[in-house]
């Protein structure tokens, strides 16, 4: 494909929300160009064909609620043939999340049967007093139009030409949330859940029902891809309202963005994957265009979009105009900063491991420690079938924190993460046949962290060899800083900053964009930017 010297709309990036801002921005009729940026990041086979994948696989909004298309299958225009988008999906219609604590198992289960889950877990009395289930089903159809909007002005737009106006328009997804929130607030007499103030934590101190915080943290560990020690209310409903709407991808989150790169290329979209940046052009703080390596000549870009973090495009930004401050000595608006890093470890188990009840995703969170996340998966759904073990993916969140790139402490992390998962599945740890990457070798250090954990909690199977820790380790996670860390493994947690970054025309879908709302809120920033920037634009009907 010949790259043109000229597009309307230029993705940098492949997180998903600016993928789909590629999708949006054709369908309005724009030229589109996606230029990969930063090292890729994808699931793997060990040799010994074990699935690895580093990315959790919740993602919300490409599913149908039963009532209506998710929000990125309306921003994929795919709202009338969601059926045909929906088979690369496990779990389709509606994922279950589960939180698991050694003394509870609770589903989120559909608005009719959580009553039920709430009850058992936590007693009659506790679930009334909660009132979790009587706001979703009171605010569902409120908080479901909410987001259904987003997309449809964009969507009926004409096709577009971009021409720069002075006027900056700026869209604050906070404040509309906290216009609706207020709204629903008036016409209710169930309030708890819609206060801007109050936490989980709270709420559960408040009416005696501690135990509801730890299942509160778990869901929300789980559906925002971060761990919060104690949400606020209002965000938890947000999470649990569009969690209807979820599914995992079948071969995980790089099949996704493949898939979403390919529904790009249908709409006419150019797409660039052996090409690098190397540099992005700013003229007077206002985004000018990019240079791939190996070519002379500037891209002229009329609009731009990170799908990586702002701190990544640093060492590319070239400001043309003399004496004009660059954008990082500016300092206007703050950068999210990651609050810690994904770390999985693979099991492959016998099947009978595997108790009946147990979803395909399930969530725990003690106070003051990182969550853990289980996934159940069949090898099957990467390519590869196995009838007689099913793979486990565990994963936990390390703090940002240099500490963590050291090998003997991923190795006392991965310890802990195996027997916390054997707290939570009985007898788990005789039915393991694979862990990757291993943390059972025989250096001295692991030898000595073996013997001082009770007996079974980190096993050393009779079958299975002793292999090389460091190179497993160093494959994997071996960064030479925290720098150096790929987006994708990057959580972050708070409000973000939305679509905006600190050059003018140059916008962000990411993780930073918006945290409390999970894997929807680098989609919810990519309907914004495109709709900034067709504000700031003249229509041209043909």
């Amino acid at each position: 494909m010949k790259v043109r010297d000229r597009y309307d709309w230029i993705v940098l990036g492949t997180h998903p929300g600016a993928l789909v801002s590629a999708s949006l921005a054709a369908r309005l009729g724009l030229s589109v160009l996606i230029l990969p940026f930063g090292l890729p990041l994808a699931s793997r086979r060990t040799g010994k064909g074990q699935v690895f994948d580093p990315e959790s696989n919740l993602i919300l909004g490409i599913s149908e609620d039963g009532l209506n298309p998710g929000l990125v299958l309306q921003c994929l225009g795919l709202g009338d043939v969601a059926s045909e988008f929906l088979m690369p999906c496990r779990g389709q219609g509606r994922v279950r999340p589960q939180v698991l604590t050694p003394r509870a198992r609770l589903v989120l289960e559909s608005n009719e049967l959580l009553p039920f889950e709430i009850q058992r877990e936590l007693g009659a009395s506790a679930s009334t007093q909660l009132g979790l289930d009587q706001a979703l089903k009171n605010y569902e159809a409120d908080l479901l139009a909410f987001w259904s909007q987003l997309p449809k002005d964009l969507i009926l737009r004409e096709p577009i030409s971009i021409e720069s106006k002075s006027k900056r328009y700026t869209y604050s997804l906070h404040r509309s949330l906290e216009e609706m929130r207020k709204k629903l607030l008036a016409g209710t007499r169930h309030a708890g859940w819609l206060s801007d103030r109050e936490s989980v934590g709270q709420l559960a101190e408040r009416i005696g029902v501690g135990d509801f915080t730890q299942i509160a943290r778990g869901l929300y560990a789980g559906l925002a891809s971060t761990p919060v020690e104690d949400p606020h209310l209002f965000d938890l409903l947000l999470l649990l309202n569009v969690s209807r709407t979820s599914a995992s991808f079948r071969g995980g989150m790089s099949a996704y963005r493949e898939f979403l790169i390919q529904r790009a290329l249908e709409l006419g979209v150019h797409y660039s994957p052996q090409a690098e940046c190397k540099r992005i052009f700013i003229e007077q703080n206002q985004f000018l265009g990019v240079q791939i390596a190996g070519a002379g000549n500037m891209i002229l870009g009329d609009r731009g979009i990170l799908g990586c973090s702002f701190s990544r495009v640093d060492s590319t930004l070239i400001e043309r105009s003399s004496g004009w401050r660059l954008p990082w000595q500016q300092k206007k608006i703050p950068r999210p900063e990651p609050i810690g890093w994904r770390f999985t470890l693979t099991l492959s188990v016998h099947r009978e491991a595997i108790p009946e009840p147990m979803q395909s995703r399930a969530f725990w969170q003690e106070g003051g420690a990182p969550p853990l996340e289980i996934e159940v998966l069949e090898a099957s759904d990467y390519g590869k079938a196995d009838a007689e073990n099913q793979t486990l993916f565990l994963r936990t969140v390390l703090p940002f924190e240099l500490e963590t790139l050291d090998r003997d402490y991923q190795r006392r992390i991965a310890g802990r993460m195996f027997r916390q998962a054997t707290e939570l599945l009985p007898f788990l740890e005789y039915h393991v046949t694979e862990i990757y990457p291993d943390f059972r070798g025989n250096s001295q250090a692991v030898q000595a962290l073996l013997r001082s954990q009770p007996q079974h909690s980190v096993p050393t199977l009779d079958h299975h060899s002793p292999v090389d820790l460091n190179d497993e380790l160093t494959r994997l996670y071996g960064f030479p800083s925290l720098e150096a860390i790929p987006d994708p493994l990057l959580c972050y947690s708070g409000q973000g900053r939305g679509p905006i970054t600190e050059v003018e025309k140059l916008y962000s879908a990411s993780d930073e964009s918006y945290p409390f709302l999970g894997s929807l809120g680098g989609v919810i920033a990519a309907i914004q930017a495109v709709s900034e920037a067709t504000r700031r634009s003249s229509i041209r009907r043909d």
